[in-house]
């Protein structure tokens, strides 16, 4: 039984404004066991891979804003706060109070 009444569930793929993107709460990673269990399945052929070397963009107020790729780019995203790149910068998992 499919979430939606169409078939991919939650996944769709959406096209507008010369933009294309795909919608879904789920992606994975290609790693060892996820490729094999594609091969083992007869899927291999309908892997489509993205290109690592392609913008990322976040649909923010209806616009897609292109996120950081390197850490050169972070001065200029306007979408996360100064305290935010550097939370960001340090790593998530070091407590912000630390550097107050």
């Amino acid at each position: 039984m499919e979430v939606r009444d169409r078939v991919g569930g939650n996944v769709t793929t959406v096209e507008r404004d010369g933009y294309l993107w795909e919608e879904g709460p789920n992606s994975f990673q290609p790693s060892d066991p996820v490729l094999s269990m594609a091969v083992d399945s007869g899927l291999k052929d309908e892997l489509v891979f993205g290109d690592p070397d392609a913008s990322r963009f976040v649909l923010w107020k209806g616009k897609p804003r292109t996120v950081p790729s390197k850490p050169t780019d972070f001065p200029f995203f306007d979408l996360m706060s100064i305290g935010g790149k550097l939370r960001a910068g340090f790593g998530v998992e070091v407590p912000f109070m630390q550097f107050i």
